[in-house]
């Protein structure tokens, strides 16, 4: 869990870091509407870039039927933490 002062923290930095635009809702002005901006877009993708790379490095080795062992094994879990 987050806390709210520490939510607003870390929304503030990212709006003065113009990764995030914040707006009020047309509809129901106590609500605040956040989206990426441009530059958070171009940031997601170098990140998801990033990830995937060490992802791959990460896997490199492993053998296609140990992936799917793995995959089953994760399906698995997140399956049974959805139940709980």
């Amino acid at each position: 869990d987050i806390e709210k002062g520490s939510l607003t923290t870390l929304i503030n930095q990212m709006e003065a870091m113009d990764l995030i635009i914040r707006r009020v809702d047309p509809h129901d002005r106590r609500k605040v509407l956040l989206s990426l901006s441009q530059t958070g877009l171009e940031q997601m993708g170098k990140n998801m870039n990033a990830y995937c790379e060490a992802l791959t490095d990460l896997f490199a080795g492993v053998d296609p039927e140990e992936m799917d062992a793995f995959v089953s094994s994760l399906r698995y879990v997140v399956n049974f933490t959805s139940k709980i």
